[in-house]
């Protein structure tokens, strides 16, 4: 699809129209745009009107109201295309279409009022406060649109602030800093949108006043800062700087003093808070000599600022002064030393040469005494900006001796390229002599020798002399060398008759610019300056001389100038008259020329020596050319000859058609309008037979997919045989044929269809065969099938090429039905592991699939089918069941559910079996999956503990059985049981009786058992014997053969027949 027409006939026009680019449209100003805007600043309702200085084929517009989309015929202009717009503020945007090209003109129509500014402080607002303080205001201005902008200045130096419409009606805040306002001052909103613009400029309006505070800058003026004792009383007075008003901002100012503790009292002096203005001095007198700070604080409406000083009351300062030599030579320098004392810190010198006291540094200075005699010289030393008690003065004697006066003359002192120079002595009171001459001489003799300088330069000649008493004295004089000037001139050969003209390029050293030029034109003639002219009265060979001349240096120069004659010019043409195009050969016949020159009359020239030209004559009229030839030699001499040529009047070939750009195939009618022709010949650019009709007819077709342009040609001649060619061109669109092929063409519902782009198409209209129709170059659309049987939809498009064109295809679409997958379980969760059954209630399936979620698959059309699920873990496990199904036509449906599987619990435990009471028995835990425990022990007791400890009592003469049982679960309700038996043996009990319990060895001891249970009997008499005895009754001998009392302890074990002791 071709979208950019570069040769359009207009018809009517007898002429080619090139459009290079897209018309454009009158803006609101009358300029015509690409991207016009309109404005409409009244608020009322507002007309529309659409101009073009170009044709425009066939539109569209979009007003951007959301009316609805206008078309038309061709805009040719003043033609106006109009559209009401009700009063309203907004901004609409017109989308111009020239639907012939493609070419789009987006506009843009602003409906507003000129906004007017306006500031509100909000309810409760401030406008006076102290920095740093945040202030509001709101933006109340009126007729505000979407083009408005606002600019803050909020008059204290901060940015300006840029918002859109959006900001009115709005509140914002500003923070005022210190220092940025002084006092008050005015916030200015400015507002614009395009109406302001247009009418004028933007609207402002101004708030004021803003009153903006702040603290006072505290200070404190001494009468003295720095006293030398036994000076020592200052007053002290407040010169704070108020901030803006006197008293103190709507509140009054108030100042509070501290002078310290400056008496050493333990306590400051203080006077506390009295207002001020009016303020007074406060007199104090120190003690003794130190340094002293007051303090004072000035509070106003916005706060306290503090201001400090000190003051140092001194010892007072001794003056000294010294010098490196108390007698010098006239001429010579003298150091001066400051010796003064610490204390001072400025200083005063008198030189004792009528200048009087100057300032002078802490250490020492240097000065040049050039009158000898005796001189008294003081110094002043002083504390700076102390009182006058604060200062002492010393005084130092100097002599100055008398000195010789060097002095010379020169014979010369300056002389071009070389200088020789005499030099002549005159010194006063000199007994030894020291020269230097400037070139790298030196003497020591009164009368140095005579001196040559041969370099161009400046040299300085110095001569230094002694007297009798020492002194010495110098003395020096310049001497120069310059270089002469470098004369040269330009000029040119010339022919006899032009002026000569001679231009200076002398060379020369700055230092010694050129002054005159004279001039000798070799011909008795003479002049001065540069550049000059000279005019020669007979052509030959001159010698021209240059003189120059710089201060007091001089050179010159001769160069030969030529004075030439001119060529003898001539030329012969092949012909003189004929038929536009007219190409005629000049041959140059010229003498004594190398340059030429050609003008044929018509605008254009050559430089060749001999040429071609070619002549047009457009007018019906017979033109005469006249042709110029200029021939030129080497010394500018030239000479001229012309010949006029006569162009024959041509014949005008001109038509026009009823033809405009459409669709093929289609008749145009062509009507000459061609002036002093006889016969014509017609091409119409698509390969069809020449015609030599004077007013032909003729068919076009365009079999192709793209724009055909058709150059039609007529060629009119008139009797002469001369003839002239006109070209129009067809603009034929191809013939539509917007045939298309669906990919994908059947399918299992939804099915998605693509439909292609159709070449050569700009506008679709589709009617999808199922209800529903679009417009789209590509549209997709989902076909479905609801029912249980294939549906085919026949698909419809007419399509239009960009050039109007109409075509109508057709295609069917054929879609599927589409199974439904569908299952139930008898159960979706459980504990590990876990058997479901699923029902099949699938429809229209021919497959069925089944996926468990654990890797196993089944593929079964039984309805009814069962799996089991596992659980090896610890966490729930959840298992997506999906079922897919597939109907006879290979259209699939899928649905899941999900099963979860809670983690399987394993009881399990162990322990001793049996045991003799009192048992403790720990129970090993050896269940796995479990968080949950309880135990019941068969006794009565119970425990939740993973691995518990328990105590078995037998109190009986029996073995008691006890069933230990351990139920575990986990967090999802899964439990196991496990248990054990565990046999308590009853214990036995020893007990026994024993008479006598004392007396005199040897002792006979009766033990009486009465034990329970006791099925063995051993007896530990303490004396080391035992005896094992079942024995009722069992007799022991104690013996005792020392001489005091012991006492033996008796024990009886006694074990049951389970063992148990």
């Amino acid at each position: 699809m071709i979208k950019n027409i570069t040769i359009l006939i207009i018809t009517a026009m007898t002429s080619i129209s090139v459009m290079g680019q897209c018309p454009e449209l009158y803006d609101f100003y009358g300029t015509p745009s690409d991207s016009p805007y309109w404005y409409h600043c009244t608020g009322t309702s507002y007309t529309l009107n659409i101009q073009s200085p170009d044709n425009i084929g066939t539109w569209t517009i979009d007003w951007g109201d959301g009316s609805p989309t206008e078309s038309g015929p061709d805009l040719i202009p003043p033609a106006t295309i109009t559209h009401n717009y009700p009063a309203t503020v907004d901004t609409f945007n017109v989308v111009f279409t020239e639907t012939s090209t493609g070419c789009v003109i987006q506009g843009v129509l602003v409906m507003e009022e000129a906004t007017s500014a306006s500031i509100q402080i909000p309810v409760g607002g401030l406008t006076q406060a102290c920095a740093p303080q945040v202030m509001e205001f709101t933006n109340s201005s009126t007729n505000t649109s979407e083009t408005t902008v606002f600019i803050w200045d909020f008059g204290d130096g901060s940015p300006q602030e840029v918002y859109d419409y959006t900001n009115w009606n709005q509140t914002i805040s500003h923070t005022y800093q210190e220092n940025t306002v002084d006092c008050e001052t005015v916030v200015t909103l400015t507002a614009e949108n395009q109406c302001n613009t247009i009418q004028g400029g933007p609207s402002t309006a101004t708030f004021n006043p803003i009153r903006i505070w702040d603290y006072d800058d505290a200070a404190i003026t001494p009468s003295d800062y720095v006293l030398c004792w036994p000076e020592n009383t200052v007053d002290y007075l407040n010169t704070s700087e108020m901030n803006c008003f006197m008293q103190g901002n709507i509140a009054q100012r108030y100042e509070y003093w501290n002078f310290g503790d400056y008496w050493g009292l333990g306590y400051d002096s203080i006077i506390d808070w009295t207002p001020w203005p009016p303020t007074f001095p406060h007199t104090v007198s120190y003690p003794g000599i130190g340094s002293y700070t007051v303090m004072m604080l000035d509070s106003n409406f916005c706060g306290i600022d503090t201001a400090f000083v000190t003051i140092d009351i001194v010892p007072p300062p001794t003056a000294d002064v010294s010098l490196s030599d108390d007698t010098i030579c006239q001429g010579q320098s003298v150091t001066i030393f400051n010796n003064s004392s610490p204390e001072a810190n400025a200083w005063l010198i008198n030189f004792d040469n009528g200048s009087g006291w100057q300032p002078m540094g802490p250490f020492s200075m240097t000065l040049t005494y050039g009158i000898p005699g005796d001189y008294n010289i003081g110094l002043i030393a002083y504390v700076g900006g102390a009182g006058g008690s604060c200062s002492d003065t010393a005084w130092v004697d100097l002599h100055v001796l008398p000195g010789p006066i060097a002095d010379f003359s020169l014979s010369d002192v300056g002389a071009c390229d070389t200088l020789d120079l005499s030099v002549t002595e005159s010194s006063t009171d000199a007994i030894s002599w020291d020269w230097n001459m400037g070139n790298g001489n030196t003497y020591t003799i009164q009368d140095p020798p005579d001196q040559i300088y041969t370099n161009q330069g400046i040299y300085v000649i110095t001569l230094q002399v002694e007297g009798a008493n020492g002194c010495v004295d110098n003395t020096s004089q310049t001497v120069s060398v310059q270089e002469s000037p470098n004369a040269e001139f330009v000029t040119a050969d010339l022919c006899f008759g032009d002026t000569a003209t001679f231009t200076d390029i002398s060379t020369f050293e700055p230092t010694s610019p050129i002054i005159s030029w004279d001039w000798d034109f070799g011909d008795g003639e003479f002049g001065a300056g540069t550049p000059i002219d000279h005019y020669y009265n007979a052509g030959g060979t001159y010698d021209v001389t240059l003189t120059v001349s710089s201060t007091g240096c001089s050179d010159d120069t001769t160069v030969t100038i030529n004075v030439g004659t001119p060529p003898i010019v001539g030329f012969i043409e092949d012909t003189n008259s004929g038929c536009s195009p007219l190409s005629v050969n000049f041959t140059n016949t010229t003498v004594g020329a190398d340059s030429y020159t050609w003008n044929f009359g018509d605008g254009a020239a050559s430089n060749d020596t001999s040429t071609t030209h070619v002549f047009m004559n457009p007018s019906p009229n017979d033109t005469i050319y006249t042709v110029t030839l200029t021939a030129s030699n080497g010394v500018g001499c030239a000479s001229v000859d012309s010949v006029d040529i006569v162009v024959f009047g041509n014949t005008t070939a001109a038509f026009n058609s009823d033809a405009t750009p459409g669709c093929a195939p289609f008749d145009v009618q062509f009507t000459n309008l061609s002036t002093g022709a006889v016969s014509y010949e017609w091409d119409f650019g698509d390969g069809s037979p020449i015609s030599t009709q004077v007013d032909p007819s003729h068919l076009f077709s365009n079999p192709t997919e793209f724009i055909q342009n058709y150059q039609v040609e007529l060629i009119a001649f008139d009797s002469n045989g001369c003839h002239d060619t006109t070209y129009q061109v067809v603009t034929a669109y191809p013939e539509p044929d917007f045939s298309f092929d669906i990919s994908g063409e059947s399918g299992c519902g939804p099915i998605t269809v693509n439909f292609p782009s159709i070449s050569g198409a700009v506008s679709y209209d589709w009617e999808f065969g199922d209800g529903n129709t679009g417009t789209g170059a590509s549209p997709t659309h989902i076909y479905t099938n609801p029912s249980d049987t294939t549906v085919q939809y026949d698909v419809q498009l007419i399509a239009s090429s960009a050039f109007g064109c109409v075509d109508t295809a057709y295609s069917m679409i054929e879609v599927y039905p589409i199974p439904q997958a569908q299952f139930s379980m008898d159960i979706n969760a459980g504990c590990s592991p876990v058997a479901v059954e699923f029902a099949n209630q699938s429809i229209l399936a021919d497959q069925s699939e089944w996926i468990y979620g654990t890797g196993d698959t089944l593929i079964t059309n039984d309805s009814l089918t069962s799996y089991v699920f596992p659980n090896l873990g610890t966490t729930p496990q959840t298992y997506n069941v999906i079922l897919n199904v597939t109907s006879t036509e290979g259209c699939a449906s899928s649905t899941q559910q999900s099963v979860t599987v809670n983690p399987q619990v394993t009881a399990d435990f162990n322990s001793i079996s049996e045991g003799c009471s009192p048992l403790e028995v720990l129970f090993n835990n050896n269940s796995s999956g479990a968080t949950n425990y309880n135990w019941t022990f068969g006794d009565g007791g119970i425990s939740i503990s993973d691995s518990p400890t328990h105590i078995y009592v037998n109190s009986g003469t029996g073995t008691e059985s006890n069933t230990v049982t351990l139920i575990v679960s986990n967090d999802y309700g899964c439990a196991d049981t496990a248990s054990s038996i565990i046999d308590v043996f009853p214990s036995p009990i020893a007990q026994f009786n024993s008479n006598p319990i004392s007396g005199c060895s040897p002792l006979l001891v009766e033990f009486t058992n009465s034990s329970i249970l006791a099925a063995q009997n051993e007896w530990i008499f303490g004396t080391g014997d035992t005896l094992v005895s079942n024995d009722a009754v069992v007799d022991f001998t104690y013996v005792n053969t020392g001489i005091s009392a012991t006492t033996y302890n008796i024990t009886l074990n006694v074990t049951s027949v389970d063992g148990c002791m």
